[in-house]
């Protein structure tokens, strides 16, 4: 209690939290341990959940055990849920729970496959203590991820059993929203036109609106916020271990 000002003081005169795990990341965790300095631990245990790709190195600096399995722990588990939440909207597309029809689910589906694949989140499958990865790279990834744009038949059209997709927008033939054949009566739509194209009198389409981001950000933006809860409670939980 008697040097507890005086670090408050110390403290304060230092450089800004890093936000990228790196050597000062880790001394403050070390500080704000020893100090039980709440606030910094909170953030400091937080980028470092989000930001580690691998287990926490603790640069030989006491810090306590407990903290440092819970960071390990926790990171596994965020990028264990982040990688359900992609399988468990792969099950979702082929359930017909998600997106607005089979042309929409089954474009979904498989532009979901093939960026999975390509990011190495699906084969080879990442596993514990998944090395290399990161949850703030992950959620960066799928984010990034491409939706398909294509164009859908409105409501009532006589296509509507044929949605057209958009293969390569850049096909002269498919500039301003001009109709191509493929197939029997098969008929394909530029999406980078403009949001409804008219492709013969009294038929129209019109673009869909289903993205993979829209339908993954939610679950990334609620395991984001779920590390602040358990850092807060991490610390209250080791500062009070620690005095027992």
């Amino acid at each position: 209690e008697a040097v507890e000002v005086f670090s408050e003081m110390w403290i304060g005169e230092l450089d800004h939290l890093p936000d990228q795990h790196s050597r000062d990341l880790v001394l403050w965790i070390f500080i704000a341990s020893v100090f039980q300095q709440q606030k910094f631990l909170d953030s400091a245990t937080r980028t470092a959940i989000l930001q580690c790709t691998d287990e926490f190195r603790t640069l030989n600096l006491p810090i306590p055990t407990r903290i440092v399995s819970s960071l390990d722990t926790e990171r596994q588990e965020l990028l264990r849920q982040a990688i359900m939440a992609l399988d468990t909207l792969c099950e979702r597309l082929c359930d017909d729970d998600a997106g607005c029809g089979l042309a929409c689910r089954n474009a979904l589906l498989g532009a979901l496959v093939r960026q999975m694949r390509s990011k190495q989140l699906l084969w080879p499958r990442p596993s514990e203590p998944y090395p290399g990865l990161s949850f703030a790279s992950l959620a960066a990834d799928v984010r990034c991820f491409r939706s398909p744009v294509f164009y859908i038949p409105v409501e009532g059209d006589p296509y509507a059993h044929e949605p057209a997709m958009v293969e390569d927008p850049s096909f002269s033939d498919l500039a301003y929203g001009r109709a191509k054949k493929k197939g029997k009566g098969r008929k394909l739509y530029c999406a980078e036109c403009t949001s409804v194209v008219n492709v013969s009198p009294g038929v129209s389409v019109a673009l869909d609106g289903c993205r993979l981001q829209d339908l993954l950000d939610d679950e990334l933006c609620r395991l984001e916020a779920s590390v602040k809860v358990w850092a807060f409670a991490s610390l209250e939980h080791s500062t009070s271990s620690t005095t027992n």
